[in-house]
């Protein structure tokens, strides 16, 4: 409709391209999201993970403490080696036997010598169980922290969409509004073309009537009588002719 269509499409465009760019925004929120909440369940994946490792090293580093402890001590090398313990009950053997010369420092190992051994070995045990439990510290305060970056990063993320779904709301409301403020101003713009239309009627309708009593009097200002002479000269010819210019020259204006 001519004067309010183009302001109209020009407003809608604008309020369109606004909309759709929100909404790609949300959109890509909404990934961004996603990502982070996929990245959330393989991190408490690999934590999982972790701490089953940790649990089968702890099984592992206890079942080698408890063999080591069992062959330091006696009752637990009679238990694990019967042989042991009979070749410990035995007689001493002799410095010559099976045709092989030993003394008795190499034939019997040392009590203390093999309980000074098994402590070494239960020192290095626990070092290197205080390592492990060194390191599954550092794994575990990394894990919290990847943990709290991760929590940081949905919020972050949570809080933008919701930011962005209020923007989308509050222009939708907008657009309605401007919808019903374009809508009004149709009806305004509607109501005066119609009244000019009628204007424009009336005005055809007085012209024709116009002409008509033109064609009426051009006649008798033709009539001898009132024809002009040298000292006075009737101005009805021309009053015509001027009359009938403005009407055509209004007729071309209005396109009538």
């Amino acid at each position: 409709m001519p004067g309010g269509t183009p302001e109209r499409a020009k407003v809608l465009r604008d309020i369109r391209g606004e909309l759709s760019a929100r909404v790609k925004l949300l959109r890509r929120q909404e990934e961004e999201v996603a990502q982070l909440r996929k990245k959330k369940e393989r991190e408490a994946e690999r934590m999982a993970f972790l701490d089953e490792s940790r649990q089968r090293q702890i099984q592992d580093m206890r079942a080698q403490a408890v063999a080591g402890m069992s062959s330091a001590s006696p009752r637990g090398r009679s238990l694990a080696s019967p042989a042991a313990a009979a070749a410990a009950a035995a007689p001493p053997m002799s410095p010559v036997q099976g045709g092989a010369v030993l003394t008795d420092r190499h034939a019997w190992v040392d009590p203390i010598e093999r309980s000074q051994a098994a402590v070494q070995r239960a020192q290095a045990v626990a070092a290197r169980h205080r390592t492990q439990a060194a390191a599954m510290a550092a794994v575990a305060a990394k894990q919290a922290q990847a943990a709290e970056r991760t929590r940081s990063l949905q919020e972050i993320g949570e809080a933008k969409v919701a930011a962005a779904q209020r923007d989308l709301a509050a222009s939708q409301a907008a657009l309605k509004h401007t919808s019903a403020a374009l809508d009004a101003a149709q009806a305004v713009l509607a109501d005066r073309n119609a009244k000019l239309n009628e204007a424009r009627g009336k005005l055809a309708t007085l012209m024709s009537m116009t002409r008509d009593l033109l064609r009426l009097v051009k006649p008798v200002a033709q009539m001898p009588d009132l024809a002009p002479t040298p000292e006075f000269e009737s101005p009805t010819q021309g009053a015509i002719s001027e009359v009938e210019a403005r009407l055509a020259a209004l007729a071309a204006k209005l396109d009538l």
